[in-house]
């Protein structure tokens, strides 16, 4: 029998008490029921490790998937890559605009982001009437109060910049009560931006906590984030302020090192979902390491041989500057030598198909004595880096008329990347910064979209300002079971 997701959050309460964190390294033990459940430090400890889980799944079209498929794919940085133009053609049809309502990547980010909000809401409900104890003490139970507050903000932003305004849920919910028309758009940026003010407030720095877990840097990392996509520029500088204040991040000399497993967790890293590689994390079970080198990597060679997405467009090749240190660390192509000095040593050669003549290099499998199995790859997903909030920072001094205080903050991401300092600033200078610096982490269709620059970017792909607004489709099988719910233009 099918259910709604709001109906799923309702009756799933059977919590899978296990996550795919380094912070927390034990083994499934099954299902509890929610009545007997949160008395215990460990018990809270993992319904809260069981938050981070669902987020960071990864597979095809799960979340660790997400952010490349629609922030690179649908954009213009990347084409969709592949065996042919029919290989996954839901991801086609995203690039081009076409998306249907019964597309695999709006049903995978609707139904899991709220299996994640439903267990972040039986902490938030559960977790502060737990009995204190030497073990677990107020101020534990706060800190995990904050960090399912963190997940659900994360769950929700990926929602409202996916699909516009959804149905807030905000508490355990029962069944008769799971048919909900969907908040406004704005109804749903002030609860993520309540989520993560109230994080921040009560989450440790990076230092002081365990690596993978949320941290106040995190939560006002994220809280920048909201506030530049709903031009809040003030409140937005604000925070990400705090973030460089804080003194907990910075920028690593090499960037090429930032996407390596050595760069992992490392100084820049602001917040990044945990990708462990298990002995039981093989095809058959894709939630825990990242399937991703394997989706990007090429389809030549032997080293760097994958499936052959979300390749590198000629648009965003030519956008770097001559002599920006980026550029390589992101793109290669026929010709070039990857895993350089190493066993693993390949010239890049270009003799399958291939939407395009390049591969991302920040997914590139590094040259490890033993492989892991395929699609297990222990690569972390980095959702936000130090520099993005540099970034964010320049953009909202910029927008408060702060253009002394903007260039110092754009120009450190320009001189790691061994370019110029600029002398003078304008919006396009800002985007064409975020877009080289972030290229093809995901980030560049959600940019455009809140930038309100679609057509301009777009166009070409079938971007029609008249019928589309950068939404995807609500999954029909959803308004199937919940009439309450409205679609989107599409």
């Amino acid at each position: 029998m099918k259910m709604n997701i709001l109906r799923m959050i309702a009756v799933g309460i059977g919590i899978a008490l296990f996550g795919c964190s380094d912070f927390l390294d034990k083994m499934p033990t099954g299902v509890e029921a929610e009545e007997t459940f949160f008395i215990t430090k460990d018990q809270c400890e993992r319904a809260v490790t069981g938050c981070y889980d669902i987020p960071a799944w990864s597979g095809n079209g799960f979340p660790d998937c997400f952010l490349w498929m629609i922030g690179d794919i649908m954009s213009d940085d990347a084409q969709k890559g592949g065996e042919t133009p029919a290989d996954m053609s839901f991801l086609e049809e995203l690039k081009h605009f076409k998306g249907k309502a019964d597309n695999t990547i709006s049903l995978n980010t609707w139904q899991q982001m709220y299996w994640a909000i439903s267990r972040c809401n039986l902490v938030i409900q559960k977790v502060p009437a737990a009995p204190v104890s030497t073990e677990l003490t107020a101020a534990l139970k706060k800190r995990y109060v904050a960090e399912a507050k963190f997940v659900r903000g994360h769950c929700y932003f990926r929602l409202v910049t996916v699909f516009g305004g959804v149905p807030l849920v905000t508490k355990p919910i029962k069944p008769e009560d799971s048919r909900k028309a969907r908040d406004s758009e704005e109804a749903c940026w002030e609860q993520i931006i309540k989520d993560f003010t109230d994080a921040a407030a009560d989450l440790p720095e990076q230092s002081e906590t365990d690596v993978g877990r949320a941290t106040s840097g995190a939560a006002n990392a994220y809280l920048a984030k909201a506030c530049i996509y709903t031009k809040k520029w003030a409140e937005a500088e604000a925070a990400a302020q705090k973030v460089k204040e804080s003194n907990e991040y910075s920028l690593l000399p090499d960037y090429a090192t930032i996407f390596t497993s050595a760069g992992q967790n490392g100084p820049e890293s602001v917040f990044e979902w945990q990708h462990p590689h298990g002995p039981n994390n093989g095809w058959g079970n894709l939630n825990e390491g990242s399937t991703t080198p394997d989706f990007q990597g090429s389809r030549d060679g032997a080293w760097a041989s994958g499936w052959g997405f979300d390749c590198p467009d000629s648009n965003l090749v030519n956008e770097f500057e001559d002599g920006d240190v980026r550029k390589a660390a992101t793109i290669y192509g026929e010709g070039d030598t990857i895993n350089k000095g190493t066993s693993c040593e390949e010239v890049v050669e270009y003799k399958n198909y291939r939407a395009s003549p390049w591969c991302n290099r920040k997914t590139l499998k590094e040259c490890w004595a033993t492989a892991p199995e395929m699609s297990n790859w222990p690569y972390n997903k980095r959702l936000i880096r130090y520099a993005d909030v540099l970034l964010f920072l320049a953009e909202a001094q910029f927008e408060q008329g702060k253009t002394a205080e903007a260039l110092e903050n754009l120009n450190v991401v320009r001189t790691r990347a061994k370019l110029d300092a600029l002398t003078t600033l304008d919006r396009d200078a800002i985007y064409h910064e975020r877009r080289v610096e972030l290229a093809l982490e995901g980030h560049r269709f959600f940019d455009v979209i809140r930038q309100g620059r679609g057509e301009e970017c777009f166009g070409k792909n079938g971007f029609d300002p008249s019928k589309d607004d950068g939404h995807l489709p609500i999954p029909q099988s959803e308004i199937d079971m919940n009439p309450l719910l409205k679609q989107n233009n599409y």
